[in-house]
């Protein structure tokens, strides 16, 4: 895909201009690679935003969807600020993908047909806040998703293992093939409402 075809594809897409493109508001980016990505850690959703600008580096694929926060991911969220949760009540650690047969639902507690282990985002990537919004950022490779499989679910959670799914997304299938790898920058603003 040349630079026009990219722009085109990504006005399409989102709506935005790719020069006026900035990852906000309760989305998700989830884009499929073939080159190596920034080194997971502080900074690295500064890195992989530089990358993006970059006119020779293109994704193989991208997606744009809006986050869905689960009923039980705001209801942990809530017992986590006010301490009224139990000992594991923990922040949001660790990213899973799956191949779904459905829709985004705030009633989901599980993917639908989760891949392997949820992977942690510190180690692949990157979580933090940035004013009001809390970003997360992370790499899963061919080694963490089987070369060959279709990726089109993906969720955030608090523990590695049962816990609790507090964000969900459905999105077009991804096939992850051997030396790819897929992208997840998502973004969740806390904002008051609008009069």
């Amino acid at each position: 895909m040349d630079d026009a075809q990219f722009n085109a594809e990504f006005m399409k897409r989102t709506g935005i201009p790719v020069d006026h493109a900035q990852i906000k508001g309760e989305k998700w980016l989830i884009s499929k690679w073939d080159i190596d990505m920034p080194k997971p850690g502080k900074g690295f959703l500064e890195r992989m935003n530089k990358l993006w600008e970059e006119t020779d580096s293109k994704p193989l694929d991208f997606e744009y969807k809006f986050n869905i926060i689960t009923n039980a991911g705001l209801t942990e969220s809530s017992k986590r600020d006010t301490n009224d949760g139990p000992a594991n009540t923990t922040g949001v650690q660790f990213i899973q993908t799956g191949t779904a047969a459905g829709s985004e639902d705030v009633g989901k507690t599980d993917l639908v047909t989760p891949h392997g282990t949820r992977q942690d985002i510190d180690a692949i990537g990157e979580r933090v806040t940035v004013n009001q919004t809390s970003k997360y950022g992370a790499v899963l490779d061919d080694t963490m998703i089987t070369p060959a499989t279709i990726v089109n679910e993906a969720g955030l959670f608090n523990a590695v293992t049962t816990g609790i799914l507090h964000a969900y997304v459905v999105f077009p299938n991804f096939t992850v093939n051997s030396g790819e790898r897929i992208v997840f920058q998502i973004n969740e603003l806390q904002q008051n409402g609008v009069a």
